[in-house]
């Protein structure tokens, strides 16, 4: 036997540096997509946070409110009707 013998082929290295290569790349991919879930999911409760927000307005504008604005309006709407008859009477006028 003349020389050193090689312990790996050409072919051997090549394989072991590809296969090193894609396990590099699938790592980052992994890595970047687990950064995107995340990002996704922070957006998801951000957006259900504003939704509940929404909600709780609405509910305070419609529930709580309304029927006080609906009562005015009703109140100035007669105060309107029996403008034309206030002079028809004490009571129309108290009215």
């Amino acid at each position: 036997m003349s020389g050193p013998t090689q312990r790996f082929s050409v072919r051997i290295r090549v394989q072991l540096t590809l296969i090193a290569v894609v396990s590099a790349a699938t790592l980052l991919a992994t890595w970047q997509f687990s950064e995107a879930s995340g990002s996704y999911q922070d957006a998801v409760r951000q957006d259900v946070k504003r939704q509940a927000a929404v909600v709780e307005d609405i509910r305070h504008v419609y529930g709580d409110e309304a029927p006080t604005a609906f009562r005015v309006a009703a109140a100035q709407a007669r105060a309107d009707g029996l403008q034309t008859v206030r002079d028809q009477g004490r009571i129309a006028a108290s009215e």
